[in-house]
């Protein structure tokens, strides 16, 4: 069984990928004055994923933890 020290934060990783797709697209607006789409479309999507694994790390915590009060329940 593995700890919970050894699963990768991919959360961690796809909110860095939005952020410095978000911070880059900027960087690129402000200096040339294009704006890149793909940047941003690629800064979206590595948030919404940030999110939804987010949202399943806490969902399947709970879920551990409920499970683990029932067992010490009877």
């Amino acid at each position: 069984m593995k700890n919970e020290e050894d699963k990768f934060p991919w959360s961690g990783l796809f909110f860095v990928t939005a952020g410095c797709c978000f911070l880059f697209s900027f960087i690129l607006r402000s200096m040339d004055g294009v704006f890149p789409t793909w940047l941003l479309i690629m800064g979206a999507g590595a948030g919404v994923l940030g999110l939804l694994s987010l949202t399943i790390q806490l969902i399947d915590r709970h879920h551990a933890k409920k499970r683990r009060d029932n067992r010490f329940a009877s």
